[in-house]
């Protein structure tokens, strides 16, 4: 327990930000040409990503008549399937910066992260950053239930490349 006074308060950290309590996420209107307005209010427990209220902000949004054609957003709130799905659905264009790679290939010169592959979607292949195919593709359903495929390539047929070992991650679906 953060607080005798709430118990439902909690600690979180944001880069150097630290507090008790809860996040507030605040939505208005950015045109240029007129008066910026708040247009929903949503509140979360602190420790909660961002990306979390995405798709109850846009709800909110609709049930009062007030759909954005884009909804701007920074990199906190973008999710992959709510980009898509969110244009598809709604006809909303939701515009923001994707979150970083925070995986160790992407960090370090070991390997490669699974931003760098390319995926040939009718053909069921990833290419690696060094142009080779791969030979399986698998997809499942992680613990979570989230679609995930599975490919490998492989074992020797480029000597010391670091594509030479199975990728696993959320690869994103067609159009991603």
């Amino acid at each position: 327990m953060e607080s005798p006074y709430d118990p439902e308060a909690r600690f979180a950290t944001k880069r150097a930000t630290v507090w008790r309590g809860y996040k507030v996420h605040v939505t208005e209107t950015c045109d240029e040409d007129r008066p910026h307005f708040i247009t929903d209010i949503q509140t979360t427990p602190a420790p909660l990503p961002d990306v979390t209220i995405t798709q109850a902000i846009e709800q909110a949004l609709f049930e009062r008549d007030l759909p954005p054609a884009e909804h701007v957003v920074d990199a906190g709130y973008t999710e992959a399937d709510w980009l898509v799905s969110s244009q598809r659905q709604r006809g909303v264009a939701v515009v923001g910066l994707l979150r970083t790679n925070g995986s160790w290939q992407a960090h370090e010169e070991a390997g490669y992260a699974v931003t760098q592959f390319q995926l040939d979607w009718q053909r069921h292949q990833a290419i690696c950053p060094q142009g080779q195919r791969s030979v399986s593709w698998t997809p499942y359903q992680d613990r979570a239930g989230n679609p995930v495929i599975s490919v490998s390539f492989p074992g020797r047929s480029v000597a010391a490349a670091p594509c030479e070992r199975t990728v696993h991650g959320p690869l994103g679906k067609p159009g991603n």
